[in-house]
């Protein structure tokens, strides 16, 4: 597969993430990490498609979840089928891609 994996301290770099209007959070709303992701999501007004893994059931160890994720943690941002781990960097990402400001990060 061709997806992107980035973790925190990988560059977010535009040639890697090719940005589209579709949104996809992977993770569970009881974690505190997908809950920050949601709330600049829904800060930044951006549409986005939630699919549920429930860590309690084992979810992010399934193969095709290890696909997307191969560290198995919560949450992940999916768009146009690249991949970024870790709420901090998902959050930086998404206040520099559609923030106004620097307010929110």
């Amino acid at each position: 597969e061709n997806s992107t994996f980035l973790l925190l301290s990988e560059k977010l770099d535009e040639t890697f993430i090719k940005m589209s209007t579709k949104i996809i959070v992977y993770g569970f709303d009881r974690s505190p990490p997908v809950r920050a992701v949601l709330l600049t999501l829904n800060a930044l007004k951006l549409e986005y498609e939630q699919i549920s893994v429930d860590t309690q059931k084992g979810e992010q160890f399934a193969q095709d979840y290890l696909k997307k994720n191969p560290t198995h943690t919560i949450p992940v941002l999916e768009i146009d089928g690249q991949y970024i781990a870790d709420s901090h960097a998902i959050i930086a990402f998404l206040a520099s891609k559609y923030g106004k400001d620097d307010t929110l990060y």
